[in-house]
């Protein structure tokens, strides 16, 4: 992982706008709708293309694909596993559920503006294996191909951390929580490799490890940290055997629209953070409720 010492390198935490027209050929593949192979690969590798040169052009000095060959950050797994299962749910959790129980007219006009909102639920329903070798290599190849010709300092691909599947993958097969991160642990293990043998900087996104605090609404601080002592544990042997100096992780309190008057603060999760075994951590400050935190 690069270093400087005359200047502060630039990055950021991922995911970039994607082309409405390829968002568009990515959801219909997901729906099981008609859709053009070839062309939704040829417009995937454009979009990254594109992606990678214009943040090239903005000063950004470690880069990424802008993760345009996925809808979402995280339920993009849900094509790269199995045992995974996808039925409509009528009543959906969320990250800012604390916050409800505060502003309940607030939270329930946004529902309102946006009904369809979270009505999917996905359930493991066999064993977890790893199948997505061939997404994985096409968007190690895109970006590889992207950044011929780019001045850059280093590049990195983002990917979803253990615990964080956890919000969207209820585990209805393993027989205890435990049996489920490890064994989501073993599974992601493979392509978290493939990021790092191709040479790239694996980013893990973590947002569960301060987010999940609202979701988790029947925890206090002492019990929460517990519950994540667990997942720290799934997400290290997730990366077990990858050189710390390729892996940085990124932490952050949700980007929903609301007070979050009831986030955990950064000291209270601080050490459990430090405890993964990444050489660098990415930390989001510009909610006001964190900005001050970074000096932790």
């Amino acid at each position: 992982m690069q270093r400087s010492t005359d200047r502060i390198l630039t990055t950021h935490a991922g995911s970039l706008p994607m082309p409405p027209d390829l968002g568009e050929m990515l959801r219909a593949k997901e729906a099981g709708q008609p859709y053009d192979e070839q062309a939704l690969q040829r417009r995937l590798a454009s979009a990254v293309a594109a992606a990678v040169q214009k943040q090239a052009e903005n000063g950004i000095d470690i880069i990424t694909d802008g993760e345009q060959s996925k809808t979402s950050f995280t339920t993009y797994l849900s094509e790269r596993l199995t045992g995974i299962e996808t039925r409509p749910r009528a009543v959906a959790r969320a990250v800012s559920d604390r916050q409800r129980q505060d502003f309940p007219e607030y939270f329930a006009a946004q529902r309102a503006a946006a009904p369809g909102f979270g009505r999917r639920q996905f359930y493991c329903i066999g064993p977890l294996q790893y199948t997505g070798q061939k997404a994985v290599q096409t968007d190690i190849d895109n970006l590889q191909a992207a950044l011929a010709g780019v001045q850059t300092v280093e590049a990195f691909i983002p990917a979803v951390a253990v615990g964080t599947v956890e919000h969207w993958i209820a585990n209805e097969y393993y027989p205890s929580d435990e049996a489920f991160l490890f064994a989501l642990a073993d599974a992601l293990r493979e392509e978290y490799r493939a990021i790092v043998e191709a040479g790239f900087i694996l980013q893990l996104d973590n947002p569960n490890l301060p987010d999940g605090f609202g979701l988790y609404t029947d925890l206090d601080v002492p019990a929460y940290r517990k519950f994540q002592e667990l997942r720290i544990a799934a997400l290290n042997r997730s990366i077990e055997g990858l050189p710390a100096s390729r892996v940085r992780m990124h932490v952050c309190w949700g980007a929903h629209k609301g007070p979050h008057n009831t986030d955990v603060p950064l000291q209270d999760i601080v050490d459990l953070m430090l405890d993964v075994q990444v050489e660098a951590y990415s930390v989001e400050a510009a909610n006001p409720r964190h900005a001050h935190e970074w000096h932790l």
